[in-house]
């Protein structure tokens, strides 16, 4: 529901005019009631990923994540990429090209992040 008034009384959902929360966890802005007026600090609130992928611009910088856990990742993403690599396979031969193709792009998609997951940390 959208309120045309200026205070934000009755605007279902959306931030109050005091600044509250909003009924769906969004940022509570510090003036107005609409997101052209919220500022950078409103946004990091949220915990919206900053540039370093900490949860906010000046935190800690990033840390790799540990080997067991990136074995384990790259091979959750193995599996996944043989199922699809399957998949496009199956389709390959049951003459289904555009599924072939969305079963191969599928699985070097999900080996290319496997590997980016493995090596990069």
């Amino acid at each position: 529901m959208i309120d045309d008034r200026q205070d934000g009384s009755g605007d279902v959902g959306g931030p109050t005019a005091t600044g509250g929360p909003t009924a769906t966890g969004g940022p509570t802005p510090t003036t107005g009631s609409g997101p052209e007026d919220w500022t950078p600090d409103d946004m990091a609130d949220t915990g919206a990923m900053g540039s370093n992928g900490s949860g906010s611009a000046d935190g800690p910088a990033r840390e790799p994540r540990p080997m067991i856990e990136r074995l384990g990742l790259a091979g959750v993403a193995a599996v996944l990429a043989a199922l699809f690599g399957g998949v496009g396979l199956a389709a390959w031969s049951g003459d289904e090209p555009f599924l072939a193709v969305m079963g191969g792009i599928g699985c070097l998609m999900t080996a290319w992040v496997g590997g980016m997951t493995l090596f990069r940390g």
